[in-house]
C-alpha cells in the first residue's frame, strides 16, 4: 500500500500548493479532479474497478467501463418516427377497397362515411410519335382509385368524394394547376408536398364545398371534396346548411402521413 499513501500524499500536496497561490491565479475545479484520482487508483491498485465520471452540474454520470455502457458513436442509428418527413411513404392505393382503408384509418373517430359509387383515380391518354396519323381514339390506361358518397360528422352529412392516383406532377400551383384560379391557394407540407386548397360557393343555393389537392414529391396524388351538397362538385340535394367538417379539418385529413 505504499504506492497508494504515496500518491494520495502526492494529490494533498498539488492541492495545499494550489490553495497557497494568489486570488486570481487558480479556479479550484473539485469534480474534474475527482476524475484522474479514480482511475490512477484503479491502475496501480490493479483492480477490476468502475469509475464514476463526475460530470458538470445537471449532466448525468456515465459509468467508464461498465458494460452496459456505451458511446454515442457505437449506438446503432433509429428509424425516424411515422410522421417524421423522410419517413417512406406508402405507393397510391390502387383498388377502391384500398383507398376505403387508408380514409378510415385517417378520419379514425372523426367522421363516418358510405360510399354510392366507386372508379378509377385518373386516366392517362398516350399521345402518337410526331408525324404519325391518329387512326383511332388514343391509347389510354387508367391508375388508382376513387370513389363518391356521403360524409357524416358531428350529427352534419353531406356529400363528398376522394381519389388517389400516382400521375401528379408538382407543377407550380400544386394541387390548384398551373395557373391557380383565386379561390384557390396553395400551401406547403415539410414532406415537400403541394397543397391547392379550395372554398367554393357552388350555383345551387347555400351550396359551399370545400376540397384540398396533395401532390406528393414522388407524384401521388390525393384529393377530397366535401359539401353539404349531395354532389360536391355542383349538382344535386342540399343535405345541410353547411359542410359536415370545417376546412381546417379537410386540409388536416389529407395532410395525414397516412397516405
Amino acid at each position: 500500500m505504499t504506492d497508494l499513501r504515496s500518491l494520495d500524499a502526492a494529490f494533498a500536496e498539488l492541492e495545499r500548493r494550489a490553495d497557497d497561490l494568489p486570488p486570481g491565479q487558480f479556479t479550484p475545479q473539485p469534480k474534474s479532479r475527482l476524475v484522474p484520482i479514480a482511475a490512477a487508483v484503479a491502475v496501480v491498485a490493479g483492480l477490476a474497478v468502475t469509475a464514476t465520471t463526475l460530470l458538470p452540474e445537471g449532466e448525468p454520470a456515465v459509468q467508464v467501463g461498465s458494460p452496459t455502457a456505451t458511446s454515442a458513436s457505437t449506438q446503432p442509428p433509429t428509424s425516424p418516427p411515422p410522421t417524421s418527413p423522410s419517413a417512406v411513404k406508402p405507393p397510391a392505393a390502387e383498388t377502391p377497397e384500398d383507398l376505403a382503408d387508408r380514409f378510415r384509418a385517417v378520419l379514425g373517430d372523426t367522421a363516418t362515411f358510405t360510399i354510392s359509387e366507386t372508379g378509377f383515380g385518373t386516366s392517362i391518354s398516350t399521345a402518337p410519335p410526331p408525324g404519325q396519323k391518329i387512326t383511332g381514339p388514343l391509347p389510354t390506361r387508367y391508375a388508382g382509385a376513387s370513389f363518391i358518397g356521403t360524409l357524416t360528422a358531428g350529427g352534419v352529412t353531406g356529400g363528398f368524394d376522394l381519389l388517389m392516383h400516382p400521375e401528379g406532377k408538382l407543377a407550380n400551383g400544386g394541387g390548384c394547376g398551373v395557373e391557380p384560379p383565386p379561390e384557390c391557394r396553395v400551401a406547403n407540407l415539410p414532406d415537400g408536398s403541394i397543397l391547392g386548397i379550395w372554398d367554393m360557393r357552388l350555383e345551387t343555393k347555400g351550396g359551399i364545398t370545400y376540397g384540398v389537392d396533395r401532390v406528393r414529391p414522388d407524384g401521388v396524388v390525393v384529393g377530397i371534396h366535401v359539401s353539404n351538397i349531395s354532389s360536391p362538385k355542383g349538382n344535386g340535394t342540399k343535405l345541410a346548411p353547411r359542410p359536415p367538417l370545417t376546412l381546417d379539418q379537410v386540409i388536416a385529413i389529407i395532410s395525414s402521413d397516412r397516405w
